[in-house]
């Protein structure tokens, strides 16, 4: 164990420490990247994460933890520990979808999200999209995309509903 507290713990030591009767589930090189990786004791599963952003204050990790710790288990996992730099959550079986699902399944995802607690930050938006344009795949980047990206960035207002985002959009069409 080390003895500074200010260099994070690495995996090895999270699973010794914290979780010692769970075992890597499957190999590192199986989809999960950045140092996470699924643990499993007999048929329970976690995923224990790694802080991904090293240039971003460990206070966002913190957030995103406490922002889990209050979602119920119907829109996120459960969120079971935290150390700088490491979360552990519960393991969701699913399949990645390659489309939306239809408008009212949908709609009814955005109200019961929209129904949570607040948590009582700002959310950025429209760099986010910047970012999300930039790092998608370029056969997508058509100029019909290019065009809708910067009509949200015109016409997306945000506000501070402390804990989650509302955003006005004076657009007919998504």
């Amino acid at each position: 164990m080390r003895s500074n507290n200010n260099n994070p713990l690495t995996r090895d030591e999270i699973l010794s420490r914290y979780f010692p009767q769970y075992r890597p589930a499957v190999a590192a090189s199986q989809g999960l990247s950045g140092g996470s990786c699924i643990i499993a004791h007999d048929t329970h599963r976690v995923v224990l994460r790694r802080h991904h952003d090293p240039d971003a204050p460990p206070a966002h990790f913190l957030r995103h933890y406490r922002a889990l710790s209050q979602l119920p288990a119907s829109l996120a996992p459960r969120a079971l520990f935290y150390t700088p730099g490491w979360m552990a959550v519960e393991y969701l079986h699913g399949v990645v979808n390659s489309a939306l699902p239809d408008a009212d399944e949908l709609a009814a995802l955005l109200y019961h999200l929209h129904q949570q607690p607040r948590f009582g930050w700002r959310i950025a938006l429209s760099p986010l999209l910047a970012q999300y344009w930039s790092c998608c795949d370029p056969a997508r980047r058509t100029p019909f995309w290019l065009r809708r990206l910067k009509q949200l960035q015109k016409t997306v207002n945000l506000a501070r509903c402390g804990s989650r985002l509302c955003i006005w959009m004076s657009m007919a069409t998504i």
